[in-house]
């Protein structure tokens, strides 16, 4: 399809590129959709204001000249950002209509703030909320609760209002993927060997289990796990896997994977395969107003995809494969602006000096913004 034109009428138009000075893995916009939030590597949530316009006039006659009609810039103006992290912050989680925001670290640490005000203003933090590395958080729909999972096995439930732990549930083996349903009834996380666990939100004693094999690889003696996200549909009679169908390990290749399974029977309804080895994880998905799923796909070096995705279909009906190794997507609440955490081009992650003087080049992760008209 020409120039971003979607089935549906909508249209990605690339904006401009914002750089970063440290590697971004997880995006999310506030409710108010005025600030960005950017879970990242060196210990700190990034904050910034959001504004699209028109740049100021160039002032040279031949620039304007050549200038194409839409030439709106994205400008985030970057804020106080959160800190108190020891670790990564790669689990980050934004209440939909209400203030909450909550981010969790490597290390199995929690800080919970408010984020629709420009002033930073945390809430709560619990330094060890768990034994080590927290995979993700998820806030409930009516803003009260937080679930998180880590890679010691436990699923605990916090009060989202002051922090205190409510209830938690081990498992056998580390948990990668949590999510709330719609409705805020039920919790959905998933494991190691990549089964879908399903529990009643308020006690997380669990409902039913459903293996989702096609994201699961034994390699040897390396275990490696394709699943890395999970959403309820709208109904909730449908949940969204995403991640990838690994086909080797070590260095990991796979092709990204999307599976629908069906609440009611326990089993997958629509499993679509998108792409091949060399296009790697589905890593972050983010539903549009109008209803179809943005997709972040990490690829191999060098390489990755934005894709727009509906629920029950065969294949993507948008794909952007100009974008380098995508992290994360995040959709404003209008539905007109999305932004895509990328990986630097050109950077080597092998320590291998890539400057004449020796000095090595972190990887580091540019904002591509783009406008959504439809």
């Amino acid at each position: 399809m020409n120039e971003g034109q979607t089935k549906n009428g909508h249209k990605a138009l690339p904006l401009n590129v914002v750089q970063t000075d440290t590697q971004i893995f997880s995006l999310r916009f506030s409710s108010c959709g005025s600030f960005l939030l950017g879970a990242a590597m060196d210990s700190r949530v990034r904050r910034w204001r959001v504004s699209v316009a028109e740049p100021a006039p160039s002032g040279d006659p031949k620039a304007a000249a050549s200038k194409k009609k839409s030439s709106e810039v994205c400008t985030l103006q970057e804020l106080a950002p959160v800190e108190g992290f020891k670790g990564w912050v790669q689990a980050l989680a934004v209440h939909d209509t209400g203030d909450g925001a909550v981010a969790a670290d490597s290390w199995g640490g929690i800080v919970a703030w408010d984020a629709c005000k420009e002033e930073l203003a945390v809430r709560w933090r619990v330094d060890a909320a768990h034994d080590g590395w927290v995979r993700q958080v998820a806030l409930s729909p009516d803003g009260t609760r937080v679930v998180s999972c880590s890679r010691d096995g436990w699923v605990r439930l916090w009060d989202a209002r002051d922090g205190k732990k409510i209830t938690e549930v081990h498992h056998a083996e580390e948990v990668y993927c949590v999510a709330f349903s719609n409705d805020g009834k039920r919790v959905a996380c998933s494991d190691l060997h990549c089964n879908l666990i399903l529990a009643e939100a308020e006690t997380l004693k669990q409902q039913s289990r459903v293996a989702l094999a096609e994201f699961f690889l034994l390699s040897r003696m390396q275990e490696v796990t394709g699943l890395r996200q999970l959403r309820f549909a709208k109904d909730d009679a449908t949940l969204v896997a995403v991640g990838s169908k690994p086909s080797s390990g070590g260095f990991v290749e796979g092709a990204p994977l999307w599976v629908e399974v069906d609440l009611s029977s326990g089993k997958a309804r629509e499993s679509v395969k998108i792409g091949a080895a060399k296009d790697g994880f589905i890593l972050d998905i983010a539903r549009h107003p109008a209803g179809f799923h943005l997709g972040a796909l990490s690829g191999q070096p060098g390489m990755g995809r934005l894709i727009f995705f509906n629920e029950g279909a065969k294949e993507p009906f948008f794909s952007d494969p100009s974008l380098a190794n995508c992290q994360s997507v995040a959709v404003d609440p209008t539905g007109k602006l999305a932004i895509v955490a990328c990986t630097s081009k050109g950077s080597n992650g092998n320590g291998k000096p890539l400057t004449k003087d020796g000095q090595y080049l972190p990887n580091t992760s540019p904002l591509h913004c783009f406008a959504l008209q439809g």
